[in-house]
């Protein structure tokens, strides 16, 4: 099993999955700040929160993309560290956000799967058994 290949397509896909992550958060978050029928008390904390997700999601994708055939040990820490952080991001929204929308947790949802698949494989590919057999 090459847990770095993949690592790095699953990385790939993310690239894909956060613009439309991106998008719908924005226009929901956007919507319930201007909604009077839909009260949401701590707006301006969920905001926040999702200002840090798409932060480190921006900052993963372009560093590592800069970085993996320079640094692939450092680039992989990397990616996994900000991956933790937009884990407990999500989990958030989740479980302590109040109210979410349905869309919201779908989006959050998929989100938060590639996330944790991407970490299982960003720490798999430390472990000797998973690494690739060099032949010579």
């Amino acid at each position: 099993m090459d847990a770095r290949l993949f690592f790095e397509v699953l990385l790939y896909l993310n690239c894909y999955y956060f613009g439309l992550f991106f998008v719908t958060e924005t226009i929901m978050v956007l919507a319930k700040y201007f909604s009077a029928k839909f009260p949401t008390p701590n707006i301006d904390l969920d905001g926040g929160i999702l200002c840090i997700i798409m932060l480190s999601e921006f900052t993963k994708l372009f560093m590592f993309r800069r970085m993996k055939e320079t640094k692939p040990g450092l680039s992989n820490f990397l990616a996994i560290s900000l991956t933790m952080i937009s884990i407990l991001g999500l989990l958030y929204v989740l479980i302590i956000q109040h109210p979410v929308l349905k869309m919201e947790y779908i989006v959050c949802g998929v989100m938060f799967v590639l996330m944790v698949t991407i970490t299982v494989y960003g720490f798999l590919q430390f472990v000797p058994c998973c690494q690739k057999k060099l032949y010579v």
